[in-house]
C-alpha cells in the first residue's frame, strides 16, 4: 500500500516538473522564431469582420509583417484569397511599401506586382540595395488593400488571406547569400456574416416592447402616486 502511494506521489511529482518545464520553454522557442504574418492594418489583429450591411466595393487594408528576422536582404510574398470575395483595384495604389517599411533608407529594388484577381492572388517582393546593410528586427514588408466584391446580405462570406509557402512561387524571405530564411507563416481570416432583413423587424420588436413596457411602468407609477397623495 506503501509502495503504491509513493508511486502515485513520485508520477504526480513527475507531471507537475514536466509542466514547469513546458511553462518555461515554449515562450522562448516561439520568440526566437521568425514569423511573417498577415495582419489587419488598423488594429494588427488576424481577424477582418465586417458589419453584415457593408456594400460592394467597401475596402480595407492589410499589413503584412515580418517579427524577429536576423539578416534579412530580401523577401517575396505570394498571398492568395477567394477571388469571388474579395480583389485588389489597383496595383500601384493598393500594393505597395509604405513609406516606414523595412528596407526604409536602404534604397531596396521592388520585383514587379503580379495580381491575378480571377485566382485571387499576388506576387510581389523587394531586396535592400546593392551595400546596404541587411534587416534585423521586426516591421512591415508591405501593405494590401482589398475591396469586396460581395455583401452579407445574401450568406456569410469568409475566406483566409493565406501567405502561400508551398506554390511555385512561394512567400520566402532570404540572406545575403539568397539561402531561405525560415520562418512560420501566420494567416487571416476575412468574414462578413449574414445579415437578414427580418433582424430589422426584431430590433423593431424590441424597442417597441421596450417603450410600451417603460410607457406602463410610468402610468403605473403616476397612478400610484396620485393615491397616495389623495
Amino acid at each position: 500500500m506503501k509502495t503504491l502511494k509513493k508511486t502515485k506521489i513520485c508520477a504526480v511529482a513527475a507531471i507537475l516538473l514536466l509542466s514547469f518545464v513546458m511553462i518555461f520553454q515554449t515562450p522562448s522557442v516561439n520568440a526566437a522564431g521568425t514569423v511573417v504574418s498577415v495582419v489587419d492594418a488598423e488594429n494588427g489583429t488576424n481577424e477582418i469582420i465586417l458589419p453584415g450591411d457593408t456594400p460592394i466595393n467597401f475596402t480595407f487594408l492589410l499589413n503584412i509583417t515580418v517579427t524577429n528576422v536576423t539578416g534579412l536582404a530580401g523577401w517575396q510574398i505570394n498571398v492568395t484569397w477567394n477571388p469571388a470575395l474579395l480583389r485588389i483595384n489597383s496595383s500601384d495604389d493598393d500594393v505597395y511599401m509604405p513609406t516606414d517599411h523595412i528596407f526604409a533608407g536602404l534604397t531596396p529594388f521592388e520585383t514587379g506586382k503580379i495580381i491575378d484577381d480571377t485566382l485571387g492572388n499576388v506576387l510581389y517582393g523587394a531586396a535592400r540595395g546593392i551595400g546596404k546593410a541587411d534587416f534585423t528586427g521586426s516591421g512591415r514588408m508591405c501593405q494590401i488593400r482589398f475591396a469586396t466584391v460581395k455583401n452579407g446580405t445574401g450568406a456569410p462570406t469568409s475566406c483566409d488571406i493565406i501567405l502561400d509557402t508551398v506554390g511555385a512561387i512561394p512567400t520566402e524571405l532570404v540572406d545575403e547569400d539568397g539561402a531561405d530564411i525560415l520562418f512560420t507563416s501566420g494567416n487571416t481570416h476575412y468574414v462578413i456574416p449574414e445579415f437578414h432583413m427580418s433582424i430589422l423587424l426584431v430590433i423593431f420588436l424590441i424597442t417597441t416592447l421596450c417603450t410600451f413596457a417603460f410607457g406602463r411602468k410610468t402610468w403605473h407609477g403616476k397612478r400610484l402616486h396620485h393615491a397616495t397623495t389623495t
